[in-house]
């Protein structure tokens, strides 16, 4: 199996990847923007590649013979929703694990959705769900 992890130097990818090395035999490839804040930890099963998500060509090509791809991205999300779900149409990747916060569908308690919202901020959610609804009308 084949996984690309994009946004490869956030925190949660950091221990998806770290428990993928040492529970697993997967092959992977890490996508980020600046590769130099990562260090190969095994040449033979991991690829670093440095890059930006919403570059669609860079993307489709580190996605080609990809099994799955895991995002976990900061930045407006809706453009790169668009960015994944086109490079993963044109490599026929249909799995994806996409990393987002709570309250997408507001299911959380009514306070606490309200604070959530207020706290993130209601076009950060909007943007969030935006991509979503991509990623969910998608093959």
């Amino acid at each position: 199996m084949k996984v690309v992890i994009l946004g490869a130097f956030g925190q949660i990818a950091r221990l998806v990847e770290n428990r993928l090395l040492s529970e697993s035999d997967t092959d992977m490839i890490w996508y980020l923007r600046h590769a130099s804040r990562l260090t190969n930890p095994d040449s033979k099963r991991v690829e670093i590649v440095e890059g930006d998500v919403n570059d669609t060509d860079k993307l489709s090509n580190t996605l080609k013979d990809a099994d799955l791809g895991y995002a976990n991205l900061v930045g407006v999300f809706e453009p790169q929703a668009q960015a994944v779900k086109t490079a993963m149409e044109l490599n026929r990747v249909k799995r994806l694990i996409w990393v987002t916060g709570l309250g997408l569908y507001h299911e959380l308690p009514q306070k606490f959705e309200q604070w959530n919202e207020q706290s993130i901020g209601h076009s950060v959610m909007e943007d969030t769900r935006k991509a979503a609804q991509i990623l969910e009308n998608s093959d």
